[in-house]
């Protein structure tokens, strides 16, 4: 029996308002594009066309600008004044600080958890559950959203697991371990995980608990320009500013730990350097 074949359709209509161009047979098809836009041009009354012509005509790259950003207010400090800042109560103006007990001793074991247990590149935002379904819930087209990067494995594995407990320092460190196709390899222990992505955002909760993990954070507009750091970070500057009171830590694979939070109209970066 005869199998289906994959395959794709590609049509392109040309429509040239008021004239038609004459066939032009001795010309390649850019040329054709060209002579027809002239054609255009000198209907609707321009009196002056410059049509590119030989090697040109073949290519007429545009160039996208980037979009202008503000940069974000850079820092460096210690973890061991990261762990004094979040231990006062008192409103730093260099570092974060939090009145809630739970929130504190949340935040420090996330401190821990990605300055001791990181193997490689992470993004650990905590913030309370409600600033994120007020991001993330919408549930609506062209809306923020989060989606899985693998099936909700991390999510089920991780339920019900304080981020202080050893249960999860030793999933997070298996889920920050690089690998050659940044996947779990396919003779990992747990037969659930192999093969899947290693991707995404771990959510916390204020009280430490897992809110979704491998999440792709969909949809958040950009809020700062940073250069030389990848999606990651991006992904950490954009959610740092929507989700109200967050708090997040990004790690690149190779690079230092930054901690990023939003204080009023400014996003405050903290590139956390070793106490040593």
């Amino acid at each position: 029996a005869e199998q289906d074949q994959p395959g794709f359709l590609v049509g392109i209509r040309l429509i040239v308002p008021d004239q038609v161009a004459p066939a032009m047979p001795n010309h390649d098809f850019g040329t054709q594009l060209n002579f027809m836009s002239a054609q255009n041009f000198s209907a609707s009354g321009c009196s002056e066309v410059m049509s590119p012509c030989g090697e040109e005509a073949r290519s007429l790259p545009e160039t996208l600008r980037s979009f202008d950003l503000p940069r974000p207010v850079l820092h460096t400090c210690t973890r061991e004044a990261v762990r004094e800042s979040l231990l006062s109560s008192a409103n730093d103006d260099d570092l974060p600080s939090l009145a809630s007990p739970r929130a504190r001793d949340t935040l420090l074991a996330t401190l821990e958890l990605v300055c001791d247990h990181a193997l490689g590149g992470t993004l650990v935002c905590v913030a309370d559950c409600q600033a994120y379904h007020q991001v993330f819930g919408a549930k609506v087209p062209a809306m923020p959203c989060t989606r899985s990067s693998d099936q909700g494995y991390m999510t089920e594995r991780l339920r019900g697991v304080h981020v202080s407990d050893v249960r999860f320092q030793e999933a997070f460190r298996e889920f920050t371990q690089h690998t050659r196709t940044d996947r779990w390899p396919e003779e990992h222990h747990d037969e659930k995980a192999r093969g899947l992505p290693k991707d995404g955002a771990l959510l916390l909760s204020t009280e430490g608990y897992r809110v979704q993990c491998s999440a792709k954070l969909l949809g958040l507009q950009p809020a700062v320009a940073w250069e030389n750091v990848g999606t990651k970070h991006d992904a950490a500057f954009a959610c740092a500013w929507s989700v109200t009171g967050a708090v997040v830590f990004v790690k690149s694979d190779s690079g230092p730990i930054h901690l990023v939070t939003r204080r009023g109209g400014s996003l405050h970066v903290y590139r956390v350097c070793s106490d040593a």
